[in-house]
């Protein structure tokens, strides 16, 4: 549910006097991609991520993503699914590199 503020005047006054600096009819909670949820890291490094936050980034269970340090205290998920996905097909050898690969594991021990 979105609250509303209510309608302020010109110089930004509401009908009592007091000074509000928000513009009218904005909604006072943040947009999903803007709300944070805390987590804490377990002592084997594992990290729950919200639900608001994995639906938003279109995370399924059972992905594989890659996991990147963007900076101090800030990491970076991305989906590994989806990256394969667009670059799929964007190598053209004619079979070849299928041929190699199954012609390397016929040669593994």
């Amino acid at each position: 549910m979105v609250k509303r503020v209510k309608n302020v005047g010109a110089r930004g006054e509401s009908g009592d006097g007091a000074r509000d600096n928000r513009s009218p009819n904005v909604p006072t909670v943040a947009p999903p991609s803007l709300r944070v949820t805390r987590t804490r890291i377990s002592s084997k490094h594992q990290v729950t991520i919200g639900k608001p936050a994995f639906d938003e980034a279109g995370f399924k269970p059972g992905d594989f993503v890659s996991v990147r340090a963007v900076g101090p205290g800030r990491v970076e998920l991305s989906n590994l699914d989806a990256l394969l996905d667009r670059y799929r097909g964007s190598l053209s050898t004619g079979g070849e590199l299928r041929r190699f690969v199954e012609q390397s594991r016929d040669e593994w021990p």
